[in-house]
């Protein structure tokens, strides 16, 4: 060849080399499979040539990569670092799992049959991570026996069906041997603490299960136990050089005939008289097998185009047609099912008849998430028992705790002894529910209805059942309901008392408190509702389990590590602190309300357990407590005695008290008329500061009055709720009364739906009242009951501060003003003011007065009528032609048909009080004019008639 020709060849090849495009393979040389790569490169050059795909294939290696493990590292640094140096990876089957992030899904690259015969391979579970298929095999090789076939035949052996005749066979050709001078290793086998070295323990152990169907023994049974002793045999009887061997060592051993029995990979080159056969095993027909191989994957870093031409590369090498008629001739076994169960295909070839009866095992590569961790873990822990003397049932829990997740199992004698618990407390609540409203207590739990105290109970057991949830293998749907069921159980057991306290709150005109009383069961799903909007916002991002190592036991717990997640966990405990802390204000306020004295005393002990309880739960969540037990029974025991102590100090505590007995309601509405000793009492001055700040009647009063600051009111409220409480509830009950046309005189009073009927004004007597402002007055009696009032009345209708004098004690007569000296039968206000419509108060200064013109601070309507009529003060500033429902607000009139009821509120107390001074100076002086006044009004009494 001249030159000329040499020129243009090399010009020709370059033009065809820069037009095409490359792809850049990358293996590791395992001194077997150098050939096959190099075959497989070839081959498809030659088919890209052939179908013009312009696609060259360049095989490349690592020269300074001398181990397995080292080329895993090194190729996952470079994928970790997103290089873009080599296309198509081609690694350890073992490794698709660590590199799984750094490769690209296939599943949009192969062809669609491709895919389907593939997603049922022989060893699927190495390449198909997480449903996505992101490697896919080249060629697959499984462990053999190699046996030299000239030292059997010497002295008349077979090959070794099980352990023990390859032990026997095994160590009298080699003592055969050393007495003629030979020295022959009579097993070979890499059982050191490499990946080879776990694949030799993993198949080994396998091989001693009791019959050919039989799963992995466990690594504590007795097979896997028997099958340690027996390896230990075997190094002590055979040496502990031929199980020491490394890769190098076994290629001496199959180039040479100085070895008998030798163990590896059935692709191993060697030469000699060598046979290859199944492992032995502990039985005849039981046997084992790892399996190893190469799978192909694609740079996740590569541009497109490149990742298209390397999946062109990849379709070509696993097709059908490629595998059975280039990987099978190379002596290496194909993945594809279809391949070995195809008797015509698969009879052609020796290590596909092999195949079938190997009984192969695939490493436990999703064992953990670290799979060589691991391994390593394993197989150190088995060569110290081979060599360091450790004790044997020790190394193998110690493999054991290596998968083994620990967790409380349901079927445990602890588990049972909580179930059996929860079980008898939950059986205690519904027998202590069912008693709480028999005859005998029923009036101790007057303040729920059995619905709501149905569902307090529903929900202090929902909080019990946490630890329950908790059973078992810890998974994600296990993290992400236990949650739920304490904060639902936690908000449906505390919002019932929260809103039945706000009821409860002293000033019951409140928006808030009339909301709640008249909508309960709404304000409970509200709550409910809140609740249940924060856990779904927590379901965003919930929690997932996450295994710890603690020494040689693992075992799972829930973590929460996103952002989301945790902001909406802080939000639902403050959603519960906010509830902890509105319950705790409202006991402080409603501490002095007698009506509700035991609830309170009950609601005090129960917010007392909840704050600690809650602060328990909190910190437990977020602290290291120990092992696996700790992390299941404290907060199983924390919920479980918050549950029964809130019961039962709040609930079950009722059947202990004592409650006053009942009163009748005729007798509790005259205590509330007269007082319980027949005397009314003033109302104490220091509730003028509240007064001063809100009126209880809602006032539009002109006057300005300086607000109160938070703790000033709370402070009242506290000292002085009872007091609140028993006006605001008498004003309401007026009010309501004046809008409905009553019947009855003793309807009176109209208790809210939601509080107790009777007890609402049981302790009324002790209501500190004034005759201004319950007093009950009879028209065709005010003649009498004013006529000796002081004759200078017109002159001092006022005191200082605007109130009228002539509501004091000293001129009233009480003996004629009582309420009960007027509940007549066949009384009709009605007839009264028709029969005497001129009717006139006779006495001095008082000449020629209507009835009604003496209540010139109190306003009242006539039957029948829209005129209303008052007196202006300086406090109500009142017209004479405000509506009926004006004057309502200022004053509460309680209508019968036999008498009107007159309640002033008690805001006014402390502008009385002046009046009461100036009235008792000259209490004397209108004594004596009593004599000359009434003589004045007979005589005026009989000029009109």
């Amino acid at each position: 060849m001249n030159l000329y020709t040499y020129i243009i060849l090399l010009l020709l090849f370059y033009i065809g080399y820069v037009k095409s495009d490359t792809v850049n393979l990358i293996y590791f040389q395992d001194g077997s499979n150098e050939k096959i790569i190099k075959s497989i490169v070839e081959d498809f050059n030659n088919y890209s040539q052939e179908k013009n795909l312009e696609i060259q294939l360049i095989d490349n290696i690592y020269s300074t990569v001398t181990t397995p493990e080292s080329y895993s590292e090194t190729i996952e640094f470079l994928l970790k670092s997103k290089s873009s140096k080599y296309d198509l990876i081609i690694h350890d089957m073992i490794d698709s799992k660590k590199l799984a992030n750094y490769l690209t899904n296939l599943n949009e690259y192969i062809s669609s049959p491709l895919f389907e015969m593939y997603s049922n391979g022989i060893v699927n579970d190495t390449y198909i991570i997480n449903k996505n298929m992101i490697a896919l095999p080249l060629y697959i090789e499984y462990s053999m026996l190699f046996s030299n076939q000239d030292l059997l035949d010497k002295y008349e052996k077979s090959i070794p069906k099980t352990w023990d005749d390859l032990i026997n066979i095994a160590k009298f050709i080699m003592t055969e041997e050393l007495n003629s001078g030979n020295e022959v290793f009579g097993y070979s086998a890499d059982m050191t603490d490499t990946e080879s070295g776990f694949a030799s323990f993993y198949e080994y152990i396998y091989s001693f299960r009791e019959k050919e169907t039989d799963p992995y023994p466990k690594i504590t049974n007795s097979e896997a136990v028997e099958a340690m002793k027996k390896l230990k045999k075997l190094k002590d009887e055979l040496g502990e050089h031929g199980i020491r061997s490394n890769q190098n060592d076994i290629n001496e051993c199959l180039n040479s005939s100085n070895c008998l029995f030798v163990k590896t990979w059935n692709t191993a080159p060697h030469i000699g008289n060598y046979t290859v056969s199944n492992l032995p095993g502990h039985a005849t027909g039981v046997t084992g097998s790892c399996l190893g191989g190469y799978n192909m994957g694609i740079n996740k870093h590569i541009s497109n185009k490149k990742k298209e031409n390397v999946a062109k590369v990849i379709n070509y090498f696993v097709s059908y047609e490629y595998q059975k008629d280039n990987i099978l001739k190379y002596g290496v076994q194909s993945a594809l099912k279809d391949i070995y169960d195809d008797s015509s295909i698969c009879q052609k070839y020796k290590q596909c008849q092999d195949f079938r009866t190997i009984q192969p095992i695939l490493r436990p590569i999703h064992a953990k998430d670290d799979y060589f961790d691991y391994s390593h873990r394993y197989r150190n822990f088995l060569l110290k028992y081979l060599y360091d003397d450790t004790d044997l049932n020790e190394c193998l829990q110690n493999i054991e705790y290596l998968t083994k997740i620990f967790y409380e199992e349901e079927s445990s004698l602890m588990n049972k002894i909580y179930i059996i618990i929860i079980s008898v407390t939950v059986l205690y609540m519904i027998i202590t529910y069912c008693l709480a409203f028999t005859k005998k207590h029923r009036g101790k739990f007057g303040l729920l209805n059995r619905f709501y105290w149905f569902l307090y109970m529903l929900g202090q057991i929902i909080i019990m059942c946490y630890g329950i949830a908790g059973m078992g293998e810890t998974t994600n749907f296990k993290c992400q309901i236990r949650p739920i069921i304490f904060s639902v159980g936690f908000t449906l057991s505390n919002t019932i008392l929260l809103v039945r306290m706000l009821i409860n709150f002293p000033e019951s005109e409140r928006r808030f408190v009339r909301f709640c009383e008249n909508n309960f069961g709404l304000t409970l799903i509200i709550s409910l509702g809140i609740d249940t909007i924060l856990n779904v916002i927590n379901l965003i991002e919930p929690y997932e389990v996450e295994s710890i190592i603690d020494g040689n036991i693992m075992y799972n717990k829930c973590k929460l590590g996103t952002m989301l997640g945790l902001l909406s966990l802080a939000i639902i405990f403050l959603y519960k602190i906010l509830i902890l802390i509105a319950m705790a204000i409202l006991v402080f306020v409603e501490w002095n309300i007698k009506e509700f004295r035991h609830d309170i005393r009950y609601l005090t002990s129960t917010l007392f357990i909840s704050f600690i309880i809650y602060f328990l739960f909190g910190m437990v969540q977020n602290i290291n407590l120990g092992g696996y037990k700790e992390r299941f029974f404290i907060p199983a025991m924390i919920t479980y005695i918050y549950g029964l102590s809130c019961y039962s100090a709040y609930f079950v505590a009722r059947f202990f008290s004592k409650y006053e007995d009942s009163e009748s309601e005729e007798s509790i509405i005259k205590k509330a008329i007269h007082g319980s000793d027949g005397k009314e009492k003033p109302l104490p001055g220091p509730l003028e500061k509240y007064s001063s700040s809100y009126s209880l009647n809602q006032s539009n009063s002109n006057v300005p009055s300086k607000r109160m600051s938070i703790t000033d009111r709370l402070i009242s409220l506290h000292n002085y709720g009872d007091e609140i409480k028993k006006s605001s509830d008498l004003i309401k009950s007026s009010n309501n009364s004046s809008n409905t046309n009553l019947s009855s005189s003793l309807s009176i009073f109209n208790p809210r739906k939601s509080s107790r009927s009777i007890s609402n004004i049981n302790d009324f007597n002790n209501l500190n009242h004034r005759p201004s402002q319950i007093t009950a007055i009879p028209e065709n009696r005010t003649t009498t009951s004013y006529g000796s009032a002081s004759s200078h009345s017109n002159s001092n209708l006022t005191d200082s501060v605007g109130h009228d004098s002539n509501y004091s004690d000293e001129h009233i007569n009480r003996s004629r003003t009582h309420s009960s000296d007027n509940l007549g039968t066949s009384f009709s206000r009605v007839n009264r003011i028709n029969s005497t419509p001129n009717k006139t108060i006779m006495g001095s200064g008082m000449n020629k007065m209507r009835s009604y013109d003496n209540f010139s601070s109190i306003g009242f309507t006539r039957k029948g009528s829209n005129i209303s009529f008052t007196k202006k003060t300086s406090q109500t500033n009142l017209s004479r032609k405000e509506s009926v429902k004006s004057i309502n607000d200022k004053t509460n009139n309680i209508k019968s048909n036999d008498c009107i009821v007159l309640v002033q509120s008690p805001i006014q107390e402390n502008n009385e009080i002046s009046s009461i001074n100036n009235v008792t100076n000259n209490q004397n002086n209108d004594n004596k004019n009593n004599s000359n006044n009434s003589n004045n009004n007979d005589d005026n009494n009989n000029n009109n008639n």
